[in-house]
């Protein structure tokens, strides 16, 4: 895992209780991290539209739209609209799960594409296709999944799917958020949806990478 790697070691080499350094670690985020992971992800992006991969046209469309919303989400993030944030994410992340399944199982696709079905009906469920996804992750991006177990890996995506459901659906959730960000007591907040941003981003990225064949390696450097 060699963004951890780098993180930790960016951490040893640097005394984080000034302010100044607080900025530098934003920076280097920005310059090592976020940018080249960005230049990846147009590349991938751009390889699945522009080339012949013998993937569904709907996993690429749904691969572009997640990045559409990752790119929302940022803006929302920018304006304190977290409420929406997580909303977003939400559909983040079900797209790239599901342009990721619908183009490796065949009866997740065909289910898919059945928009009759009720969804007492369907037999592949979010949370069946979650199930289906985690099973897939070590191949997708071993460098990222190699050193935690299925087990881990299924209660990470679980209670992060369960957490961003409460603040889409719970009333109460969505008034606690309000209040917190009415009060300015936001930071911790704006720092939970800077965290899952980040990982969706590396996880849409290893998914399309996975189907691109792209074996690049980002050298984030930190």
């Amino acid at each position: 895992m060699k963004v951890v790697k780098g993180l930790v070691c960016f951490f040893e080499r640097r005394n984080m209780n000034t302010v100044d350094n607080i900025y530098l670690l934003k920076n280097q985020l920005e310059e090592k991290f976020n940018k080249p992971l960005e230049k990846e992800i147009l590349e991938n992006l751009h390889d699945l539209k522009s080339k012949e991969y013998e993937i569904p046209s709907e996993c690429k469309n749904l691969f572009e739209q997640a990045y559409k919303t990752i790119k929302s989400v940022e803006v929302l993030l920018e304006n304190n609209l977290l409420v929406d944030c997580n909303s977003l994410l939400r559909t983040c992340m079900e797209n790239i799960i599901t342009s990721t399944m619908i183009a490796i199982n065949e009866g997740v696709y065909n289910e898919f594409k059945n928009l009759t079905l009720k969804d007492s009906e369907r037999e592949f469920s979010i949370q069946r296709i979650r199930n289906l996804f985690k099973n897939k992750l070590k191949e997708i991006d071993g460098d990222l999944f190699e050193d935690i177990s299925n087990t881990m890996i299924q209660n990470m995506l679980d209670e992060l799917y369960n957490k961003l459901c409460k603040y889409t659906h719970s009333s109460l959730v969505i008034n606690l958020t309000v209040e917190i960000c009415n009060n300015g007591d936001d930071d911790i907040l704006k720092f939970s949806v800077k965290m899952i941003l980040g990982f969706l981003k590396v996880l849409l990225n290893s998914c399309m990478k996975y189907f691109t064949k792209n074996e690049t390696q980002l050298e984030y450097g930190l």
